[in-house]
């Protein structure tokens, strides 16, 4: 996973005025696209999937009170997956279309908005996503990625937003908050690991690419030493947790479509897998409501049954 944060200077994404050249260089995949009868990706929202270019540019320059004219107004946030990342998402460019639509929705703008350390959330977020299918690829990235377009201010123009800020998570002086841009990449890469169940190998996390790349011979050995160790940890660990969901009744077509991120009932109990700290977990949930009445209170009793209890002493 690989994320970028642009805005600024004088190139396509100079972001002291208008977004109007901005949204007309996102939009140059379409024409190809309908030449090969292919499907257009169309802009999308927090809550609405199809969006107007001229509809975004009003929204976005409209958005911009007290802000200085040489402010920025705006700013890009590239989110590219790997071909690995990708190929965990589906089998069809639709299926990973899809699945990375929820994840900007329900990840990426999730922990954007957290880490201003204002309270805010996706919805507060002003911000328009156009998925690509073309890009020039290295080794490491696929084809399909996301560009979001994200106000400086937030989504009711109470608040200046900017991802660019030096600030901290400051408590004191003019900027409250910040951005703390390290903390926002880990944080992104872990809402796409746990919501897809993606184990993520120790050469794909952000902390170690980041260390690989400041290093030295000597920090490279030791760090690909670190990654043979925590991968083969890692399958060590999957192996025990898939015998022991076999020794509790779980066939292996059950344990796959758990791991697709589905549940499946077994009398009154339903299952999944999540993902905690990049280890694989068995959830069980209760799927009566009297059962789960009966779990609360303890003893076998509901939480009704108890408060009727009590009160008759």
């Amino acid at each position: 996973m690989h994320i970028k944060i642009q805005g600024g200077g004088n190139g396509k994404y100079a972001n002291n005025g208008s977004c109007s050249s901005l949204i007309s260089y996102l939009e140059h995949e379409d024409l190809d696209r309908l030449k090969k009868g292919q499907k257009i990706e169309p802009f999308f929202s927090h809550t609405e999937d199809h969006i107007k270019g001229n509809t975004i540019i009003e929204a976005i320059d409209n958005n911009k009170k007290k802000l200085c004219r040489d402010e920025a107004k705006f700013f890009m946030i590239t989110v590219s997956p790997s071909q690995k990342e990708l190929e965990h998402l589906g089998k069809t460019p639709e299926e990973q279309s899809e699945k990375l639509k929820d994840y900007i929705r329900n990840g990426i703008m999730q922990k954007y908005a957290e880490n201003f350390n204002k309270g805010l959330n996706a919805e507060d977020i002003m911000y328009f996503a156009k998925i690509h299918h073309e890009r020039k690829t290295n080794k490491d990235e696929g084809n399909l990625h996301i560009h979001i377009l994200v106000s400086r201010k937030s989504a009711d123009g109470r608040l200046k937003l900017s991802p660019m800020t030096n600030h901290q998570n400051t408590t004191k002086g003019a900027v409250k908050g910040g951005f703390v841009r390290v903390d926002f990449y880990t944080g992104a890469e872990k809402a796409f690991d746990e919501k897809f169940l993606y184990q993520r190998q120790l050469q794909e996390q952000f902390d170690y690419k980041k260390q690989y790349k400041k290093g030295t011979p000597k920090d490279w050995e030791q760090l690909n030493k670190e990654k043979y160790q925590y991968n083969q940890q890692q399958n060590k660990n999957n192996n025990q947790f898939i015998q022991n969901c076999k020794n509790q009744g779980f066939s292996d077509k059950e344990l796959d479509y758990m791991l697709q991120g589905n549940s499946i009932e077994k009398g009154n109990e339903s299952f999944s897998i999540g993902l905690t700290d990049n280890s694989f977990q068995l959830v069980r949930f209760v799927s009566s409501m009297v059962q789960a009445l009966q779990y609360a209170g303890g003893n076998g009793q509901s939480s009704d049954d108890n408060r009727r209890r009590k009160k008759r002493r």
